[in-house]
């Protein structure tokens, strides 16, 4: 059995509090996961952190996130449901995939 794409949000103004209340959501999901067979891929794992700039390098280098002893990866930008969106909640990764996309498309129809 697979699934993919689920995701888990949080928010705090505390950086060690978000560390602490995901460390322990992430070994309630992989205890529920372990006791119905089921596994995680840690590799394909990951967590990104949103807020200001000023914000973010503050906070990034104070945020731990591990599962069963593993680091999660944090990542700058996510693909969630076919939209993208980066640690600033800015659209222009979406927008500039989109128009690839769309150019793509467009060269394609012009054959």
């Amino acid at each position: 059995m697979f699934a993919n794409d689920t995701s888990i949000s949080y928010a705090s103004d505390s950086a060690k509090e978000l560390q602490n209340v995901i460390n322990t959501e992430l070994k309630g999901v992989s205890d529920w996961l372990t006791t119905n067979k089921l596994s995680l891929n840690i590799v394909k794992t990951e967590f990104m952190v949103v807020g200001s700039r000023r914000r973010i390098k503050t906070v990034n280098n104070e945020i731990d996130i591990e599962i069963n002893g593993n680091m999660v990866n944090q990542v700058t930008s996510v693909n969630s449901l076919g939209v993208h969106l980066d640690n600033h909640l800015m659209w222009s990764e979406h927008t500039d995939k989109l128009s690839k996309k769309i150019a793509s498309a467009i060269g394609a129809l012009k054959r």
